[in-house]
């Protein structure tokens, strides 16, 4: 799609066109949530429950981690569940804490705060759920979801 983001130390910024001579680059800001969102979720991980409302949020799955995180960070997604793999979050991660957002635990809702080996099992699956949003849409994200057993 000729679309990136990055954190350069300082601020994050999205490429369009990028690599090509009409590359624009845009500085990335906090989004505001809206009522009616995009929720981006592989649906292993779970499914919706009575909690849903599809006239407030609709369910996508690109099969695409980066982009589903290049969606959240544009603002064009509000949140993703999944469950990360240390090379998903990596590129990813700066600019998600640059933009107020992070990866919070399903079942413990803490914050993902640092990946080592005991965040993953040896398959390089992690021992819990993440979704990827703001802090205040968190508790509203883990209602609407059962996670798969």
């Amino acid at each position: 799609i000729k679309e990136l983001a990055y954190f350069d130390g300082t601020a994050s910024y999205q490429l369009t066109n990028a690599f090509t001579e009409k590359e624009k680059k845009t500085k990335l800001t906090p989004k505001a949530t809206d009522n009616k969102s995009v929720i981006l979720m592989n649906n292993w991980v779970g499914s919706p429950n009575h909690n849903y409302d599809g006239d407030k949020i609709t369910i996508n799955d690109y099969y695409s981690m980066a982009f589903a995180l290049l969606c959240v960070v544009t603002g064009r997604a509000r949140a993703t569940y999944f469950q990360v793999k240390p090379w998903d979050l990596a590129g990813a991660w700066p600019i998600l804490k640059d933009l107020g957002l992070e990866f919070y635990g399903y079942n413990t809702s803490s914050p993902l705060n640092e990946v080592s080996p005991k965040t993953f099992n040896n398959n390089w699956k992690p021992h819990e759920v993440y979704i990827c949003c703001k802090k205040e849409d968190f508790d509203y994200l883990q209602s609407v979801i059962t996670l798969r057993s």
